[in-house]
C-alpha cells in the first residue's frame, strides 16, 4: 500500500537544515584555509581571474629572483673591479717613478710592477661569480646570435684568439704618424742629433 509523506513542515525544516548545514561547511572551510574560492563552484569567474593573478605573481616573483642574482653579479665585478683599479693606481705609480728616477733602484721596481701585473691577472682569474668567470675574457664577445646587417658600429678593444689562422678584415681611418727619435749631443750612435746607425729601442 503506498504511503504519501504529508508532513509538508517537516520536509521544508529539514531543506533548511542541509542548506544550514552546507553554509555552515563553506563558511568553516573558508576560516580554516582563510580563502574565499576553494573551489571552482564557489565562483567560476573569480577562480580564473585567481588563478591569472597567480601566474602573474610567479612571473613577478621570477623577475625579482633574476633582478636579485644580476645585482649580486654586479656586486661581485665591482668589488673585484675596484680591488684591480688600487693596483692599477700602485702600478701608475711605478711607471710615473721611472720617469723621474726616483724610489726604488730599477730592479727592485720592475720586480715591483712584475708583481702588480699578476696579482691584477690573479684578481681577473679568480673573478667569479656561480659558475660564471667575469673578467678573465672567456665569455667577452658572443655575437653569433646577432643579425650582422643590424649591427651598425661595434669596437674591440683586446680579444684572446686561438691558436690558428683566422680572417680579419680592418678598416684604417686615421694612418699612424711616423716617430721621431731626436738626440740633444752626439753620442754613441747619434750624430747632430740624427741616428747614424741601425739601432733597436725597448720600450716598457
Amino acid at each position: 500500500m503506498p504511503s504519501f509523506n504529508s508532513n509538508i513542515a517537516a520536509l521544508i525544516a529539514h531543506r533548511g537544515l542541509l542548506r544550514a548545514n552546507a553554509d555552515y561547511t563553506r563558511h568553516l572551510e573558508r576560516i580554516t584555509t582563510s580563502l574565499r574560492i576553494n573551489r571552482g563552484s564557489d565562483d567560476p569567474v573569480g577562480i580564473v581571474r585567481a588563478d591569472r593573478l597567480a601566474m602573474q605573481l610567479r612571473g613577478v616573483a621570477a623577475a625579482i629572483d633574476a633582478a636579485e642574482q644580476g645585482s649580486a653579479l654586479i656586486a661581485a665585478a665591482d668589488s673585484q673591479l675596484s680591488a684591480i683599479a688600487d693596483r692599477l693606481e700602485t702600478l701608475k705609480s711605478l711607471v710615473a717613478e721611472v720617469g723621474d728616477g726616483a724610489g726604488l733602484p730599477p730592479n727592485e721596481r720592475q720586480l715591483a710592477i712584475d708583481a702588480e701585473l699578476a696579482a691584477i691577472n690573479s684578481l681577473a682569474n679568480t673573478a667569479v661569480f656561480g659558475s660564471h668567470r667575469l673578467l678573465d675574457g672567456s665569455s667577452d664577445y658572443r655575437t653569433s646570435t646577432l643579425d650582422p646587417t643590424r649591427i651598425a658600429f661595434m669596437r674591440i678593444h683586446q680579444a684572446d684568439l686561438a691558436p690558428g689562422s683566422i680572417r680579419a678584415v680592418i678598416d684604417v681611418d686615421t694612418a699612424a704618424e711616423r716617430a721621431v727619435l731626436l738626440a740633444p749631443i752626439d753620442s754613441g750612435s747619434f750624430t747632430a742629433g740624427v741616428l747614424n746607425e741601425d739601432v733597436s729601442l725597448t720600450i716598457r
